[in-house]
């Protein structure tokens, strides 16, 4: 085997599935953590605890179905998953922040 045939059969694919590994972690954890403010808001403001446990139920089981969905497709599209749900997170805690920030002026 050439060396050019070896990155287009090896290097490609890779690059392929870290992309939309990262890309599923990011909308992931948009939403992972916008159904987390919910279900804080719910519990705290609505002091609806039922609600709160349903939306925390249905967080956890979306995330560990997706996880588990871009585990099948290898460790390189889960660590990229992992990433892009950690720049989900970066995200939320700013908004987070820019918003308790303006809540406290």
């Amino acid at each position: 085997m050439d060396t050019e045939t070896v990155i287009s059969t090896t290097l490609f694919p890779d690059a392929l599935l870290a992309t939309a590994g990262a890309i599923a972690g990011c909308v992931l954890g948009l939403l992972y953590f916008a159904v987390l403010r919910r279900a804080v808001g719910e519990l705290i403001i609505h002091k609806r605890w039922q609600r709160a446990v349903g939306w925390s139920l249905a967080r956890i089981g979306a995330g560990v179905t997706v996880l588990g969905v871009i585990a099948r497709f290898g460790a390189i599209a889960l660590l990229a998953a992992l990433l892009g749900l950690l720049l989900a997170r970066a995200y939320a805690l700013r908004d987070e922040a820019g918003v308790s920030a303006a809540q406290m002026r």
